[in-house]
């Protein structure tokens, strides 16, 4: 996708969530746009988002814990650099 019809996805969910923000679908894709773009720390709080709003939702449920164990172990295996030294 060109950066254009990036920026206009991401609009097109703000638009849908302005419109009703008790709703958890326009959080929900945003959460998988932010995932698509490999933001995935972005894409946990909105799918966490989501889930407060429609906290049976299983999907939501199954994202925000597989996000939540991908994050983690992203974290954990990342270089920890500290000063000029990578440790």
């Amino acid at each position: 996708m060109e950066i254009g019809d990036w920026i206009r996805v991401e609009s097109s969910y703000d638009r849908m969530a302005r419109v009703d923000p008790e709703h958890y679908a326009p959080l929900m894709y945003r959460a998988a746009y932010h995932e698509c773009r490999g933001e995935l720390e972005e894409a946990l709080v909105y799918y966490k988002k989501a889930l407060l709003l429609n906290p049976r939702n299983e999907a939501l449920k199954s994202n925000v814990s597989r996000l939540h164990n991908e994050a983690s172990v992203e974290s954990t295996s990342a270089p920890v650099v500290w000063g000029s030294l990578q440790l």
